[in-house]
C-alpha cells in the first residue's frame, strides 16, 4: 500500500559505535560536538516547512542524554551520478546507514 506523501526509502543517521576503531570518532562526535546531533534533529523536525530550500522529509528523531545515542530518520535522497556536476554526493559519516 502506498501512502500519498510518505518514501519508501528511508534514510537512519546513527553515531559510531562506541567501541573498537570508531571509538575515537564517536568520542570527538558525542563529547566535543555535543549538542549538534540534537540541533540538527531539532532543525529537521521544527523548520522543515520554513526553511527557503527542500529538505529531506523528516520521520523521527531523538537523542539520549544519558548515553548520548540518537538517531535521525528522513526520506532516502536519491544521489545520482555527480558527473558533470560539481558537486560530491554522499559521504559515509556517523554511521549513517540505508534502511531496506
Amino acid at each position: 500500500n502506498k501512502r500519498p506523501g510518505l518514501h519508501r526509502k528511508l534514510f537512519a543517521k546513527v553515531p559510531f559505535a562506541l567501541e573498537g576503531a570508531t571509538k575515537s570518532d564517536r568520542l570527538s562526535s558525542s563529547v566535543n560536538k555535543q549538542p549538534m546531533e540534537l540541533y540538527e534533529i531539532n532543525a529537521s523536525r521544527l523548520l522543515e516547512a520554513t526553511l527557503p530550500c527542500k529538505i529531506p522529509k523528516f520521520y523521527f528523531g531523538d537523542i539520549s542524554n544519558e548515553t548520548s545515542n540518537w538517531i535521525l530518520i528522513t526520506e532516502c535522497v536519491p544521489f545520482g551520478d555527480p558527473e558533470p556536476l560539481d558537486f560530491e554526493g554522499k559521504l559515509a559519516k556517523s554511521g549513517e546507514r540505508r534502511l531496506p
